[in-house]
């Protein structure tokens, strides 16, 4: 006579293969929503750099306060914390004003540049960072440290 029902090997195997779909479904799920948050980041920061050349229209300077801009201090867009820096540089300096990249408001030059620094927090936190700037370049530096624009192409 033969009884109806599964055995317990039977039933440990298939919590087993369970157990390793629902691992490698999470993981593929979490850098799905890791790229969501990167591309939204990407979207924001260019929209602040719209608003970066604004101001700069109407003040003939950037900020590197973005609640000059309408932003909270700090400023946490998503899942990133967006900074912003200004180069300073008087007449005769040093050409490349990104040479000195000062923050402090001793300095009386011209605000001629500006970078837009995205680092990540809470869930994000082991994700890379972004960077921007006004000359065009587009920067993402991953948990590793490798950098690569933001097509995914290396860089210096």
């Amino acid at each position: 006579m033969k009884t109806q029902g599964f055995t317990l090997i039977e039933l440990m195997v298939v919590v087993a293969i369970i157990g390793i779909l629902s691992t490698a479904s999470m993981s593929m799920y979490t850098q799905y929503v890791q790229k969501g948050h990167r591309n939204t980041t990407q979207a924001d920061l260019l929209s602040i750099e719209r608003l970066q050349e604004n101001y700069h229209m109407k003040n003939f300077a950037y900020t590197d306060n973005l609640s000059d801009l309408g932003f909270d201090d700090p400023t946490i867009i998503g899942k990133y914390t967006v900074t912003a820096q200004v180069c300073k540089k008087s007449p005769g300096e040093n050409p490349d004003p990104y040479a000195d990249i000062d923050t402090s408001s001793a300095n009386k030059g011209l605000d001629l540049c500006y970078m837009l620094v995205a680092t990540p927090n809470g869930a994000q936190a082991e994700d890379g960072s972004f960077l921007m700037d006004n000359r065009g370049r587009r920067q993402y530096t991953n948990a590793s440290g490798k950098k690569e624009d933001w097509q995914g192409n290396s860089s210096s």
